[in-house]
């Protein structure tokens, strides 16, 4: 009877978190027509890159040559936008309206629970999760870079949760750097889509090429022309977005404000549910 008792107990855990994650994930819709895009771009972003690890040889198993991120930029945006998503939804606006409409209504307090602390538990506990796979991949980055004060951020973020530095991290500044890496995004989305015009091109025109060996010199000329005018102007498009995106940038460069980030959302987290420290017992177990 204990044992069906405590199954039962957690059952009902883990739907009421699924319900108020779904609340949750709302929020941003609620808000002005700006406000909205905002997140709608985010979304964007989101979904072109994360189908990127599914192409094959495209993304997957990157490695950094030099100092640049190239192939692997795509990646770090992903993880860019996962940051981004999670810092949006623990603004101050978005934890307003949480505290003032959404966990107050009445759909949650008849479906999920009246009490307020419970809720806000709830809702951190996702957001834990959400900080844990960001986190997750900050560490795993970090283990790629050169410079090695950049390995073992599991301990570091460990360290950070016993021992935490009287350092602040103003929301501003959080805000600031989030910017400029998204600004970053933005362009390597573009880079990403402008690739793939780049190998459909290619591909053309060696097909054309191909075709035209076997013509006769006067059926050549004007096809593989245009494609070549083409391949060219599309190299350079290329070429420009490589140097405006994440691609040109180096790893460390990219790791010293997703660190900063990191900390702060874990923060954040703390202050929502009032327990300090919380955030990072969920990322040890995972990063360890």
């Amino acid at each position: 009877m204990g044992y069906k008792y405590i199954i039962f107990q957690i059952d009902e855990f883990r739907v009421k978190a699924c319900m108020v994650a779904e609340v949750s994930s709302r929020l941003g819709r609620a808000g002005s027509a700006g406000f909205i895009r905002t997140v709608q771009a985010l979304d964007t972003i989101g979904s072109s890159l994360t189908n990127l690890n599914l192409s094959s040889g495209f993304v997957s198993g990157a490695t950094i040559k030099g100092n640049e991120l190239s192939i692997l930029s795509f990646e770090v945006a992903n993880t860019i936008v996962k940051g981004s998503s999670l810092m949006h939804s623990l603004s101050r606006r978005s934890i307003r309206q949480l505290k003032d409409v959404v966990l107050p209504s009445e759909g949650v307090q008849l479906l999920v629970s009246n009490d307020m602390d419970e809720l806000l538990s709830i809702v951190a506990d996702d957001k834990r999760k959400e900080l844990q796979i960001f986190a997750g991949e900050v560490v795993r980055f970090g283990s790629q870079c050169k410079d090695p004060q950049w390995h073992n951020l599991d301990r570091f973020f460990e360290k950070y949760r016993r021992e935490p530095t009287p350092q602040r991290q103003l929301r501003e500044e959080a805000e600031l750097m989030m910017e400029q890496l998204m600004t970053l995004v933005q362009y390597t989305a573009e880079l990403y889509h402008e690739l793939h015009t780049l190998d459909k091109i290619e591909q053309d025109y060696q097909h054309k090429h191909l075709e035209n060996g076997k013509s006769n010199a006067s059926q050549k000329g004007n096809g593989l022309t245009i494609l070549a005018a083409e391949l060219k102007s599309q190299k350079k498009i290329v070429s420009n977005l490589k140097k405006k995106s994440l691609w040109s940038r180096s790893l460390e460069e990219v790791m010293d404000k997703l660190v900063d980030i990191a900390l702060f959302l874990n923060r954040e987290i703390d202050n929502m549910s009032g327990s300090a420290g919380m955030s990072w017992v969920i990322l040890k177990s995972c990063c360890v």
